[in-house]
């Protein structure tokens, strides 16, 4: 193991962190503090059952030398298990192009109990969503076998969202909700964690993404928090911790980066207990709708009652496209304007319920590959003033379901008389004219009280 020298660490903290000290393999059973996510895939493998744990991850979590190579590798210490792990095998992920496949297996260990296999679902230059992009998702996603343990790993590349101000993280809380709520909804009460990734070396523009993870993880329940930002920054942001003013080093010269947000990992998994735990699935969560017709079961006008269309486009059922469990879909076509779109202007009873209260906007929609990223927008005051919070930003998912979300949003005392606010829906938001008529799909629109999306599937 690569110890770090700089930071001047004594042999009791190493030990704590497991940085460059062999950690005992009584870990693996009942010295444990609480349950938490890693919980049962910590309880199979204490009992000579074979585990499986699929990361999300960016190019930090890329590289051999990286954390989850370390974390897969020091779990099967504990149990002396055998780890197998897959990675994903496309680099460029902006290119038309590319293996879109895990390449072939290497087995980390070898070991006489039983077997680790882990789905390294890293993808280099993008965000958290695009595992689930149309053309990934099948291999990725559909084609391994259940997880015991899902880990969401990602943020670097999500850190220019839109803000209407400084202090507004409500996109930027949509685009983690965005990508759990479909890992959710694929795996039901499968345990998700969430890391922190790292701070940034030079510069404090990894902050707001930061502070996005956090409020996530407070209003979503049964979701474990790894915090390794804290641990670099405990550790002053040392040079030797970084490969360049972001990555962490994670190279066979130098890997000290990499071992710190392993340490933070497997110091949750040391203190879990061997127990039961479960992440409840917010999109399945009930609760009121605070917009009516959120499934477009009135039709009794040309396009759902209570909706308009915006500059020439045009709104259809759609019954072949439509989200499993459901009749139809709506389907938005742009018919040749970037601006052409749905709007939902709420009423002013609506408007009166919202007032004062603390809100979250989730839309469950599919883009079409041939048009830009699914975007919206919901207009509101708060703040003191009517701003334009968008949804949709950064997602990177063009032909797959994605929920569209900004959470958290505090809206204005005064929204009651204020008759601008409404949701828009775009499917072919652009500087160019849309070169081809592909719709959005759009199934759900579902707004309710509190920084917690829900999706009452």
């Amino acid at each position: 193991m690569t110890t770090v020298p700089s930071l001047s660490l004594s042999r009791r903290t190493l030990l704590a962190l497991g940085l460059g000290v062999p950690l005992a393999k009584a870990a693996c059973a009942a010295t444990s503090i609480n349950a938490s996510a890693f919980s049962p895939i910590k309880r199979r493998l204490a009992s000579g059952q074979n585990g499986v744990i699929f990361v999300n991850a960016d190019s930090t979590g890329f590289s051999e030398h990286g954390p989850f190579y370390k974390m897969a590798a020091r779990i099967g210490e504990r149990c002396d298990a055998t780890v197998v792990l897959h990675r994903w095998g496309e680099w460029v992920g902006s290119a038309p192009s590319g293996p879109k496949a895990y390449a072939a297996p290497v087995t980390l260990r070898r070991g006489s109990g039983p077997t680790l296999t882990v789905y390294l679902a890293s993808l280099p230059g993008q965000v958290a969503g695009a595992m689930f992009d149309g053309s990934r998702r099948g291999a990725a996603i559909d084609a391994i076998p259940t997880p015991d343990l899902c880990i969401l790993h990602h943020g670097h590349n999500m850190q220019s969202f839109h803000q209407i101000d400084p202090e507004d993280m409500s996109t930027g809380r949509g685009l983690f909700f965005g990508p759990l709520g479909l890992t959710e909804l694929k795996w039901p009460g499968v345990p998700q964690v969430l890391t922190t990734q790292n701070p940034w070396q030079d510069s404090t523009s990894f902050d707001k993404v930061y502070a996005s993870i956090l409020d996530v993880a407070r209003s979503h329940p049964g979701l474990t928090l790894v915090d390794s930002h804290a641990a670099f920054i405990d550790a002053g942001k040392a040079k030797s911790l970084f490969r360049d003013s972001i990555h962490p080093s994670d190279t066979a010269r130098n890997s000290d980066g990499a071992e710190l947000v392993a340490s933070a990992l497997l110091s949750s998994y040391d203190q879990a207990a061997a127990a039961s735990f479960a992440t409840p699935s917010w999109p399945r969560l009930r609760a009121r709708n605070e917009i009516a017709n959120g499934d477009f079961l009135d039709w009794s006008q040309d396009s759902p009652a209570g909706y308009r269309p915006l500059a020439g486009a045009s709104a259809a059922k759609d019954s072949a496209g439509a989200f499993p469990g459901f009749d139809y879909a709506l389907s938005l076509r742009p018919n040749g304007n970037t601006r052409a779109g749905l709007f939902r202007p709420m009423t002013e009873d609506e408007r009166r319920r919202l007032a004062g209260k603390t809100i979250s906007l989730a839309v469950l929609a599919k883009g079409s590959a041939s048009q830009p990223r699914p975007f919206g927008s919901l207009v509101i005051p708060t703040g003191g003033a009517v701003k334009s919070i968008v949804i949709g930003d950064l997602l990177n998912c063009r032909d797959g379901w994605m929920w569209l979300v900004a959470a958290g949003i505090k809206v204005d005392a005064n929204a009651a008389t204020d008759q601008n606010t409404g949701i828009s829906l775009f499917p072919a938001f652009d500087l160019h004219a849309p070169t081809t008529n592909e719709p959005l799909l759009v199934q759900k629109i579902i707004v309710v009280e509190g920084s917690l999306p829900m999706g009452a599937l």
